[in-house]
């Protein structure tokens, strides 16, 4: 399937956005109470061009950052599709977040203006520089942000290289990084959809993630957008395993994506009831999602894909996915085995070696990296303000973008992602993934959760440490259970390795994307 850039010089991002029948359904706002509305393209078009209208009358123009603490609603919406009216960047910021955290990121974006509820205003209220409006709220802060306020004007045009957006990295590898996401990463995002969660027309797509991450913006807001798939947004609670499963049995959703976090814990404390509602595809994403999950996911939820990418690369570069996208681009039938990908259309992917820009032989573990000269899709601008950074992705040179993830070629080109390259485990020669000891770990009935680490050894380079959350109801004594384990994983992968302990913890650190972060795991 040959690639066509849709982007081109000069291009309206709102008119893309909101230029359909004012009937059609936009997006599907459901409550806590399971109640549904359902925002048309016409109702998201005026609250959008009035918010415009607020921005300009503050001085907002093309190109100034615009900062949103919101969590989803349809205020949030309007908010994102006014800034892009103005032609202005967008920055969603999680609503988890302390204030620390919060002035970092609107003092690297350049934000000025930052729009809240009054939950999260003292956040940013602090901050020096920024003006936090509270939206529809009382008091100094507050202001009717959708109130009529005359002629709105032609919405903006932003150039191919111009950044609609900043969002930021979660931080699973150290300090987040502020990624500036460019109009022709809008390419991306239409090309994930289609490839990677076989969303259509007459669909209902549900991204099942905080409005301030790539997965949503890109997916379940712009992507849906484009392509005319109305997109459901839980509005008003946090989404408990219990309330999403509530929602995939009150509304036909037929195309779920979540993070491997959530379809465990919908497996291990809600399961939903396939006689009740099966979704047509399933997409998991940010980590390798375990075997045993899968397997659950596809007997109760629906099939089942996976697929890697990054905030950098706007969206997906290899997935699993046997969509008819897919099927048209030549791949017939869905990699096997199943923790296998194909390189979707539009990228060039390959596997280096460790150290060089070699390629690493096929069955030897190295790292993922996109050729840039023959990847058309490829629209990283680099980190906002920081080259430094920018450059450890391309030690290289420019002809090579490393993502930072360990993988291995296999047949027919296929890659197996192995988690993250800084946590290869390298002991008497081999080179391990944390992920596969993982794998083999979580197969033992008494586990629920697993995490490898390597630590170092005077005689073998690097040793094991494994850690793991037992299953509900699993009791008894640590050290024999600790012990079982130890003799369980050696039994079935073998000695490449040697395992020092087993160790049994409440629970593993994890990012709010639901990542472990292997820097805070104790060696």
């Amino acid at each position: 399937m040959a690639v066509v850039r849709a982007v081109a010089s000069g291009s309206c991002l709102f008119r893309l956005l909101v230029e359909r029948p004012v009937g059609d359904s936009a997006f599907v706002l459901v409550s806590p109470d399971l109640t549904a509305y359902s925002l048309t393209c016409g109702e998201l078009r005026v609250d959008a061009e009035r918010f415009s209208v607020f921005l300009r009358e503050r001085g907002v123009g093309p190109g100034q950052a615009v900062a949103v603490l919101l969590d989803h609603s349809r205020e949030l919406l309007a908010l994102m599709l006014g800034i892009w009216h103005r032609g202005a960047v967008a920055v969603p910021l999680f609503t988890e977040l302390g204030p620390e955290a919060v002035a970092h990121r609107l003092g690297r974006s350049g934000a000025e203006l930052v729009f809240t509820s009054v939950e999260q205003s003292s956040k940013a209220a602090g901050v020096p520089g920024v003006e936090v409006v509270v939206v529809d709220g009382d008091g100094a802060m507050g202001a009717d942000v959708f109130a009529a306020r005359g002629d709105v004007g032609e919405p903006a045009s932003y150039a191919p290289d111009a950044a609609i957006a900043c969002l930021f990295t979660s931080g699973t590898t150290g300090v987040p990084k502020g990624v500036p996401v460019t109009m022709a990463m809008t390419d991306v995002f239409r090309a994930g959809l289609s490839c990677c969660a076989d969303a259509r027309p007459n669909d209902l797509l549900w991204v099942q993630s905080p409005p301030a991450w790539g997965y949503f913006v890109f997916f379940g807001l712009l992507a849906a957008l484009l392509e005319g798939v109305p997109s459901l947004v839980l509005c008003g609670a946090a989404p408990s395993p219990a309330l999403v499963r509530d929602v995939l049995h009150a509304h036909p959703v037929t195309n779920f994506a979540s993070v491997p976090t959530m379809y465990r814990a919908l497996r291990d404390e809600a399961p939903p009831d396939p006689m009740r509602h099966m979704v047509r595809r399933c997409l998991s994403s940010g980590e390798p999602l375990p075997e045993p999950v899968r397997e659950w996911c596809e007997e109760v939820l629906g099939p089942v894909s996976d697929a890697l990418g990054q905030t950098e690369t706007g969206g997906w570069f290899l997935a699993n996915a046997d969509s008819s996208a897919l099927v048209a681009a030549g791949q017939t039938q869905r990699p096997q085995p199943r923790s296998a990908m194909a390189v979707l259309p539009g990228f060039d992917v390959r596997v280096l070696e460790l150290e060089t820009a070699d390629p690493a032989p096929a069955g030897v573990a190295g790292r993922i990296a996109l050729r840039v000269p023959t990847s058309p899709l490829m629209a990283f601008p680099g980190y906002l303000d920081d080259p430094e950074q920018t450059a450890v992705r391309y030690p290289h040179g420019p002809e090579w973008y490393v993502t930072g993830d360990a993988g291995v070629l296999g047949d027919g080109g296929l890659i197996t992602p192995l988690g993250r390259a800084d946590d290869l485990i390298i002991s008497r020669g081999f080179n391990v993934a944390p992920a596969e000891m993982e794998a083999v770990l979580l197969r033992h009935p008494a586990v629920a959760e697993a995490a490898a680490v390597g630590v170092p050894d005077d005689r073998h380079g690097q040793a094991l440490v494994l850690q793991a959350v037992p299953a509900a109801g699993v009791g008894g004594e640590v050290e024999g259970l600790s012990a079982e384990l130890k003799a369980f994983v050696e039994a079935d992968y073998g000695d490449p390795v040697p395992i020092r302990e087993v160790r049994i913890v409440a629970e593993l650190p994890r990012t709010v994307t639901g990542k472990i972060r292997r820097m805070l795991l104790e060696p």
